[in-house]
């Protein structure tokens, strides 16, 4: 009997070595942290990511109940996302046909999804783009930066991408190699993140993600550098003040999803925390639905 006892407790003890030799292999935690300031992320030894709020689908209802209580949420994208002034939040609730746009304060705005070459500009107004698509590009894709200012256009495997302006989108002002993920753009500058033929390794695996960053010219937008991110990384948002970009790693399930902050300026990258598993990190200027000041 002591002797199964024994045994029994060095198979516990082994497992117990081996998930903490993988969880270290992996970058995760064993027992998920999480950050302890409402509404933020943290890094590992406490401080608060700058600029990082941090949404679920209960805070934006409680919200909503003290300034909207005609509207509720049952369920949002993965993605919440922002005006490029960060003042503003944009969600889309997957239950319904409806996008709410959330400014500081009590300023709520309800309008039908935005589908087909409609952009939402900085100050909030729908725009239509008149813009016809390239019959080359087959059954073509749009993805466009919250800001109003740019778009992207390519094929159905997100490649061939033609990057346009919604001022004159009848005007090609750049190609990409990429396959599109994330357009952003910030302080005159367009972002673009996606994959390249080098981002996979020969079992098909990924191995870092791409940043393309365009500054405007004369003749339209040329690729001014190139950012390789080691990892394969879901890009969220990227603050235009710091020039984080908030991530997380793969599509992995609530409890066990990592988020990382890799800095485009010093190539540093910083495992974080958030305040919420199955909250949205996102920048903002300041905390639009004023939780994280209660």
């Amino acid at each position: 009997m002591n002797r199964a006892m024994g045994l029994t407790k060095s198979v516990v003890h082994l497992t117990i070595i081996l998930l903490l030799v993988a969880s270290a292999v992996s970058g995760r935690d064993l027992f998920p942290r999480k950050c302890k300031h409402r509404n933020r992320a943290c890094f590992r030894n406490g401080a608060i990511v700058p600029n990082l709020y941090v949404y679920g689908v209960d805070d934006f209802n409680r919200y909503l109940k003290l300034t909207n209580r005609e509207y509720s949420l049952k369920a949002i994208s993965n993605d919440i996302q922002r005006n490029a002034s960060g003042t503003t939040v944009y969600i889309q609730e997957l239950a319904s046909d409806n996008d709410f746009l959330i400014s500081g304060g009590t300023r709520v705005r309800v309008f039908a999804r935005l589908k087909g070459y409609r952009v939402l500009d900085d100050t909030g107004e729908v725009r239509e783009i008149q813009y016809k698509q390239d019959p080359a590009l087959g059954n073509s894709q749009f993805i466009s930066d919250l800001s109003g200012e740019y778009f992207l256009s390519c094929n159905g495997r997100m490649a061939n991408v033609e990057l346009r302006s919604v001022a004159d989108p009848d005007r090609l002002l750049a190609r990409s190699n990429l396959r599109a993920k994330k357009i952003l753009f910030i302080e005159g500058k367009v972002y673009l993140f996606g994959l390249d033929e080098a981002s996979f390794k020969k079992n098909g695996d990924i191995r870092d993600v791409v940043c393309q960053i365009f500054k405007k010219t004369s003749m339209g937008l040329e690729m001014e550098s190139q950012i390789r991110i080691p990892g394969w990384y879901h890009v969220i948002d990227v603050d235009p003040l710091t020039k984080n970009v908030v991530m997380q790693m793969g599509q992995d399930p609530p409890f066990t999803s990592t988020f990382w902050l890799f800095n485009l300026n010093t190539r540093s990258m910083a495992k974080i925390y958030l305040s919420d598993y199955s909250g949205c990190p996102i920048f903002l200027r300041e905390d639009v639905l004023g939780f994280a000041k209660k």
